[in-house]
């Protein structure tokens, strides 16, 4: 249980930060711009098993 929370902690703050990184003046991001900046500046395992 401990590690799914710690994954999920990661996982929001990687999500925050791609949407700092790239988010329009309101906030708002297109999601597939979200996913190629997570894709060319970070390392992220999709294929997370529990």
């Amino acid at each position: 249980m401990h590690f799914e929370v710690e994954f999920a902690t990661k996982l929001i703050n990687l999500l925050r930060q791609a949407i700092d990184a790239i988010g329009e003046d309101d906030g708002w991001a297109m999601l597939g711009e979200i996913g190629n900046h997570i894709s060319n500046h970070a390392s992220f395992d999709p294929t997370f098993r529990t």
